[in-house]
């Protein structure tokens, strides 16, 4: 452990994404800072198109079935699974809940016929939360679900 030197500030920044239960931090003496790294607890968002970098949500038919896929989040994200929402059309306000919770981290989701009018979200999910539900056309984010696959954490690992 290092000194804290005798008349100098000292100070610790802590990025706000970060949820480890542990604290570690790094000593720069030299700087005479004390930094606290976040090691990727942030799960992104499912790229976009637009805000977000990757090749974003795609919907096929695949026989009476639909077919969604999408990439990884891109940046220093850390994603191991993704929750699939569905919503009602014609859209009237947010109404998704979600349809799976696990995809096995696979990018790539089927839906099993039916005979309603939806649009679907994928969310990222990493250490037991989940990211963001993406942007509207204002970039404003969407409200996570009522009742979400997991808690929300959102961070800036993009």
């Amino acid at each position: 452990m290092q000194n804290i030197l005798k008349g100098q500030a000292q100070f610790v920044t802590v990025a706000p994404q970060c949820t480890q239960s542990i604290l570690t931090v790094n000593w720069n003496p030299a700087l005479g800072t004390v930094t606290k790294p976040c090691f990727g607890t942030d799960p992104g968002a499912v790229p976009d198109n637009d805000n977000y970098a990757g090749t974003p949500l795609t919907i096929s038919k695949s026989g009476d079935n639909i077919l969604l896929n999408w990439s990884a989040p891109g940046g220093t994200c850390i994603t191991d699974n993704y929750g699939v929402y569905r919503g009602t059309l014609p859209f009237t306000g947010y109404d998704h809940a979600y349809i799976t919770c696990d995809t096995g981290n696979s990018t790539s989701y089927t839906v099993s016929q039916d005979t309603g009018s939806y649009y679907f979200l994928v969310v990222a999910q990493s250490s037991g939360s989940e990211g963001l539900y993406g942007l509207d056309s204002l970039n404003n984010p969407i409200p996570p679900a009522v009742v979400p696959c997991l808690s929300q954490t959102i961070g800036d690992c993009n």
